[in-house]
């Protein structure tokens, strides 16, 4: 059972001023308690919301991964004599389709990003490779 009134009360009876001791070591033990079962909840929390974050990680390299296989499928159709490359007038063609717009915009591709994409990765002959 609970001893602590049993030790306390004839010392505190006899020497009224421990009291206060008393009083400071049992709000001290219960702040204790208080603060420990208070860390483990925010411990907990702190593993949920990293776990969150890792699916959110996850799903966002899944829909650019999807996004990439869009696109090079949507590259492999615009690709009009089937060469296995895209060239200058086939990319700007494609870009006026609403579907490859549409994946682009998923990746943050505009035309002028597009553009300077094609001159980045032409190594002169005007063709770029997709596979």
């Amino acid at each position: 059972g609970d001893s602590w009134g049993t030790c306390a009360v004839p010392i505190i009876m006899d020497r009224p001023e421990l009291s206060i001791l008393f009083a400071l070591a049992l709000v001290s033990v219960n702040l204790g308690f208080t603060n420990l079962v208070l860390a483990v909840i925010v411990d907990k929390a702190a593993e949920v919301r990293d776990g969150t974050k890792e699916e959110k990680e996850m799903l966002q390299h899944e829909v650019e991964l999807d996004c990439f296989k869009r696109w090079h499928n949507l590259l492999v159709s615009l690709d009009t004599d089937k060469s296995g490359t895209i060239n200058k007038r086939e990319l700007l063609e494609g870009y006026e389709d609403e579907e490859v717009r549409g994946v682009l915009s998923q990746m943050d591709i505009g035309k002028q990003d597009l553009l300077g994409l094609f001159s980045l990765l032409d190594d002169g002959s005007g063709h770029v490779a997709y596979d």
